[in-house]
């Protein structure tokens, strides 16, 4: 299983990085989780966009699903037979519905290219790649997904602080994708809700997780600082997030 970042920039997408889109592959499986501001470019770099088997939304932010308005346009005007599955969080479809109507008369707008399902906490397959959502605590209704391929775990934050089912999920995974917004000097907005790069250190020290991989970073934070941060509390390979970068797992 191969896991691609398409952007890691948080909020907004910042020159030569989009925001938040995650790209895992197996060899004949492509999954798509989050699809941020500026993604949709990036992916058709690496998969030809009629490939993908299913979408899957963190939460309702923009800077994590506002590119599936790009999406929609390309398959509408593509030569893609079936409409894609993508799955969002509860109520979603209903918020989804209200975005629409100040954006075309077109009635339905997102399901003339998407099959829109909210999604719960079961375990959802794909050829060979399952992905189970699982809540998270941020300021409006987060999932974290927890992704399993031939023995292989990788483990996806959301945007979210420390909480129980973060923790409880992660146990032994090989691969910890965390967003880390408020490391490296990144300004701290109260009520926090975000990860610091130490918080996500000790997460992945005492889950006794094999490779942390961070993200989701504020356009002015410092990345090297961000590794130092999360090398303080976790002993393991620290990996900074960029775009294009792939991680086998």
């Amino acid at each position: 299983m191969d896991l691609t970042l398409l952007g890691t920039s948080g909020a907004y997408p910042t020159q030569g990085d989009a925001c938040s889109g995650y790209l895992v592959q197996s060899k004949h499986t492509n999954i798509l989780i989050d699809c941020g501001s500026g993604v949709f470019s990036y992916l058709q770099k690496i998969v030809d966009f009629n490939n993908l088997d299913a979408v899957f939304i963190s939460h309702m932010h923009p800077d994590h699903f506002i590119d599936l308005i790009a999406m929609r346009y390309a398959m509408r005007y593509s030569e893609f037979k079936d409409r894609l599955n993508v799955y969002v969080p509860k109520s979603a479809i209903r918020y989804l519905h209200q975005l629409s109507s100040s954006l075309s008369d077109t009635k339905p707008f997102f399901e003339q290219s998407f099959n829109l399902q909210e999604y719960d906490q079961r375990q959802y397959s794909f050829g060979d790649i399952s992905i189970q959502p699982f809540r998270v605590e941020h300021s409006v209704l987060s999932h974290g997904m927890k992704v399993s391929h031939d023995n292989k775990t990788l483990v996806y934050s959301s945007d979210t602080k420390i909480c129980d089912s973060l923790r409880h999920n992660l146990h032994n995974v090989d691969v910890f994708l965390s967003e880390n917004a408020l490391g490296g000097g990144a300004p701290i907005h109260k009520p926090i809700n975000h990860l610091f790069s130490s918080e996500a250190g000790e997460l992945a020290e005492s889950s006794n997780v094999k490779k942390l991989v961070l993200t989701h970073f504020w356009a002015t934070s410092d990345r090297e600082l961000c590794r130092q941060e999360a090398s303080s509390e976790f002993s393991g390979e620290i990996i900074i997030g960029e775009q294009g970068l792939t991680i086998s797992i």
